[in-house]
């Protein structure tokens, strides 16, 4: 299945009475094309966050055993580093907050509030910026003259609690055995946050190739580079040999290490490919054809969440046209396909940053999207 498929059900594989060696059938639908896939699988492992609840009723299991509690958490974006070290605050209801450098930018966070909403349409709130932005100026009062450029939220599949304050709530992680629900071979991950996914993936990997497969090896991807991590290219030669600023050179390798030599050989089979796409990180063409050949991007919104483009100061708004021209040619799509991601990738970032202005802000950028949008011939 593609990175954009959504699964529509999972069922038990039976021949004659008997279970076959695959045990199950996952179906789902591409969500751009419609197309249809099954999967044959002997272990399905349910790894989809707050989500889990949902995907285990669509086998037919018990909701109650993978109950999580949705928590809300958002984080401001800033336009540039306003600091180089991570600093600690306390929010007005004594939660701890932080800011701190990420990348090119700086990033306030975090609220931890339950969730009721909509798990595909989840956005930060003017009331929950200020709130962060509140904190943080006790300690930080200069980062109120700071230009936020977006937000971004989450929902943290924190592990059912009933009587308990949020900041209360465990954050370990658990593994679901379903064999004691009649479906042996499918496990559900519940709970946990970002610092423990590798712990967590390995624990449930530990198990699976035991329970499953009687492997007995122990894990070692803990010591096992990622790919592209096994060395770090010198980006100051790589600037020189490549004709790039040295700064694309940093970002290339930073977000790719060893796999950016991968992607300048194209430069050096077209030399137009090290033009730059996104001048605010920045990301040349190369890197964009690359993610969309490679590693599976099929929109905008992917090859900004692989290289972020468009997720610097100007929103996209001088590189989104560009890029989803480039994925149209990569993936033999219309051109109005590429203007149509572009337009879509512009207007959920502008949903991004408007909770995060003032009045002026939000004028200056309501005319700004607007010329954008009637540049690329959009309603």
């Amino acid at each position: 299945m593609h990175v954009h498929t959504t699964v529509d059900s999972i069922s038990r594989l039976t021949t004659a009475g008997r279970t076959t060696r695959s045990r199950y059938a996952v179906e789902g639908h591409e969500r751009t094309t419609r197309e249809r896939a099954v999967v044959r699988a002997r272990v399905v492992v349910n790894a989809t966050g707050a989500w889990s609840p949902v995907t285990a009723a669509l086998g037919g299991l018990p909701q109650a055993r993978v109950r999580v509690r949705p928590g809300k958490g958002i984080h401001v974006v800033l336009d540039r580093r306003v600091t180089n070290y991570g600093i600690l605050s306390e929010a007005i209801d004594g939660r701890q907050i932080f800011i701190e450098p990420w990348q090119n930018v700086s990033v306030l966070g975090t609220t931890d509030d339950d969730y009721y909403g909509d798990l595909d349409d989840v956005r930060a709130t003017s009331e929950e910026v200020r709130y962060l932005v509140q904190g943080i100026a006790r300690v930080f009062p200069s980062v109120r003259t700071a230009r936020a450029i977006g937000t971004y939220a989450g929902v943290r599949p924190s592990l059912y609690a009933y009587g308990r304050n949020e900041d209360a709530l465990s954050r370990e992680h658990e593994i679901v055995d379903h064999t004691g629900d009649g479906a042996p071979g499918i496990y559900s991950m519940i709970g946990g946050k970002l610092a423990s996914y590798r712990l967590f993936a390995q624990e449930l990997s530990d198990r699976v190739a035991k329970n499953d497969f009687d492997i007995q090896i122990p894990c070692a991807t803990h010591v096992r580079p990622l790919p592209g991590g096994e060395r770090v290219p010198d980006a100051f030669q790589i600037a020189g040999q490549y004709a790039l600023t040295p700064v694309s050179a940093r970002r290339l390798v930073y977000r790719h290490g060893s796999r950016a030599l991968h992607i300048l050989e194209r430069v050096v089979r077209r030399p137009s490919e090290a033009q730059m796409t996104c001048p605010c990180e920045p990301v040349i063409e190369a890197e964009v054809r690359h993610a969309v050949r490679d590693e599976l991007a099929r929109t905008v919104d992917d090859v900004a969440r692989r290289t972020r483009l468009g997720l610097g100061a100007c929103g996209g708004m001088r590189c989104a046209a560009r890029c989803g021209q480039i994925i149209a040619e990569e993936r033999g799509l219309a051109p109005s396909e590429g203007r149509s991601m572009a337009t879509e990738f512009l207007v959920r970032q502008a949903k991004t940053r408007i909770v995060a202005m003032g009045p002026e802000q939000a004028r200056q950028e309501a005319l700004t999207l607007a010329h954008v949008r009637a540049s690329l011939g959009e309603p």
